[in-house]
C-alpha cells in the first residue's frame, strides 16, 4: 500500500500527520491485545525511553517511504536523494534545492485522459 501523500523533506512533512502516526505508534505498543498479535509484542515491559526509540525508529522508517529526499537513489538505492543532492551541490558549485515535484505512476492515466483500450479489455 503506497502513502496518499508524499512530501519533498522531513520539514514540509505536516505536523499533524506526524503527531498523529507517533501517538498511534505508541498506543499500539502499549494496548495488551496489540502485544500478542503483531512484531510489538517484544516491547511488553521496556521502559518508556526505549519505546521512545523505537518510536522513533519506526517515524525514520515512515519518513524513508513518504520523502522524497530520504529515499534512495533509483541507480544506487544505496544512497539517498539528499545524499545525491549534496555530491551533485559539491561538483557543480550551485545550491540547489528541491521544492516541489510531480510524482507518476507506470501506467497511470494523466488527469482528463481516459485509457481507452485498458477500459475495453477491462469490460470484456
Amino acid at each position: 500500500m503506497r502513502p496518499s501523500f508524499r512530501t519533498a523533506s522531513r520539514s514540509s512533512t505536516s505536523s499533524a500527520v506526524v503527531a498523529s502516526i507517533r501517538a498511534r505508534l505508541k498506543s499500539s505498543m502499549s494496548s495488551p491485545w496489540t502485544i500478542w498479535y503483531s512484531p510489538f509484542w517484544q516491547v511488553q515491559g521496556k521502559p518508556e525511553n526505549v519505546i521512545a526509540k523505537i518510536v522513533e525508529g519506526k517515524l525514520d522508517k515512515f519518513y524513508s517511504t513518504v520523502c522524497l529526499l530520504e529515499q534512495g537513489f533509483i541507480k544506487n538505492p544505496d544512497q539517498t536523494i539528499k545524499e545525491l543532492l549534496a555530491t551533485k551541490i559539491s561538483q557543480l558549485g550551485e545550491n540547489m534545492v528541491i521544492r516541489r515535484f510531480t510524482r507518476y505512476l507506470v501506467g497511470e492515466a494523466l488527469e482528463g485522459e481516459t485509457n481507452a483500450p485498458a477500459e475495453a479489455e477491462a469490460a470484456s
